[in-house]
């Protein structure tokens, strides 16, 4: 079905392009509503067009997606020329998703094989100068840090191991470029009682300019679990993003992070439940909750056979992008399908909530799991991420999103991939 799909798509690109090229008015699709209240994802998949309607259709531009406040002066809007855009380029393919697309070199990293190691999961991703910086953590080897050079930007090495310690998961780094060093948050669980307990640490190491080694500092402690929807089912706290009010300088700090967890029989994991905020007046803490209550997360238009079972993580995406984008941040929930009592992960769009408590869901489909393809990497669950807008040009048009991705269900294999959303 998805075939038979791309291929009408593709046959309308063809024909719409020509009409385009002809100098005829190609109408838009469907109704398309101006604003922030319209996401790139609730427009047809081949409606980037400026294009004269039938009478009674307003023109739209195909960049700021608004009415064409000028419509004799077509196709100059937004400084833009009427054209076609297929969604469809070499060495990247659509999702199910419009505007979505998947890179065809997926998964990019994947485990080691050395004692048996089947995860490497929650990339945490920086660009320094010329070269971007990933880490993500592994079940034995701890956190691990790779790097790519821009211009082959999926084409990650191994640099150096972070932090060594097993139970070492769900890495954020923040780059503090006044003081030339990476701040690294993550979750660390007690050895004791692993997957039991966890809290929410940072190391620091200068950036190496002269080929030098990383150096990190100990762990310091930024949360532990102290509220009680923060210790149910296990006692912890983590899978941070740590963000600085717009304002920058000495404006204070954020983060959001995931608490307690559920267990999923069919996969036998853990997964988050619940998602709170600290604020702190530096990035290295102290932190003090903004509330003594999880942060309320909406449920969007899922069917009724839908059970969200909890938040994994919260992250913002880049705010010059927020307007072209239509969302203002990302979220991985955990689900389960009542109809096939399976559960799954998926990556959805959120935007703040009305009364500024909370957060609405644009999407809840955003990046799915592709339940249906046998041999998928992300068949059963799209978990941990991070964004990042395309650092390859000077005027992005897409944002990246790297996450890991299970296989499977029970005894499955976790690696990381990444898919960019265009606007």
């Amino acid at each position: 079905a998805t075939i038979g799909a791309m291929s009408v798509a593709l046959s309308r690109v063809v024909a719409l392009a020509a009409l385009s090229w002809m100098g005829q008015s190609v109408p838009l699709q469907g109704q398309v509503q101006g604003g922030l209240s319209t996401s790139h994802r609730e427009r047809d998949l081949l409606s980037p067009v400026v294009g004269v309607g039938a009478e009674g259709v307003p023109e739209y531009c195909y960049k700021c997606w608004d009415p064409c406040p000028c419509p004799d002066l077509l196709p100059t809007c937004c400084g833009t020329t009427a054209r076609v855009e297929a969604l469809v380029t070499e060495g990247w393919t659509n999702t199910t998703t419009a505007g979505v697309e998947d890179y065809d070199g997926n998964p990019i990293l994947t485990a080691t094989d050395d004692l048996a190691e089947w995860l490497l999961g929650d990339p945490a991703v920086v660009v320094i100068g010329d070269t971007i910086h990933l880490w993500g953590n592994e079940v034995f080897h701890g956190i691990i840090h790779y790097t790519a050079p821009l211009d082959d930007p999926f084409a990650f090495t191994k640099l150096e191991t972070s932090v060594h310690m097993p139970g070492s998961v769900r890495a954020f780094a923040v780059h503090d470029e006044a003081k030339g060093s990476i701040v690294l948050y993550y979750e660390q669980y007690e050895l004791r009682t692993l997957e039991q307990s966890s809290k929410l640490v940072w190391i620091e190491s200068a950036v190496p300019s002269d080929g030098s080694e990383w150096s990190w500092s100990r762990p310091t402690v930024a949360l532990e679990p102290e509220l009680d929807w923060e210790m149910v089912g296990t006692s912890r706290v983590g899978n941070v993003f740590v963000y600085q009010d717009s304002s920058g300088g000495d404006a204070p700090w954020h983060l959001y992070y995931s608490a307690s967890s559920v267990h999923l029989p069919d996969s036998n994991v853990d997964e988050p439940i619940y998602q709170g905020s600290a604020s702190s007046r530096s990035l290295r803490g102290p932190w003090t909750r903004d509330s003594d209550k999880p942060l309320p997360v909406a449920k969007g238009s899922l069917p009724d056979t839908m059970e969200i079972l909890g938040v994994g993580s919260i992250k913002l995406v880049p705010p010059q992008l927020v307007d072209q984008l239509g969302f203002e941040a990302m979220c991985n929930r955990v689900f389960l399908d009542t109809t096939t009592n399976t559960t799954g992960s998926t990556i959805a769009t959120l935007r703040t909530a009305s009364d500024g408590g909370g957060w609405d869901v644009v999407d809840p489909w955003e990046i799915p799991p592709e339940a249906d393809v046998e041999g998928s990497w992300k068949r059963a669950y799209v978990y941990g991420f991070t964004t990042l807008e395309d650092p390859t040009t000077e005027d992005p048009s897409e944002l990246w999103v790297y996450y890991n991705a299970r296989d499977g269900w029970e005894h499955a294999r976790e690696a990381i991939g990444v898919s960019r959303i265009r606007f």
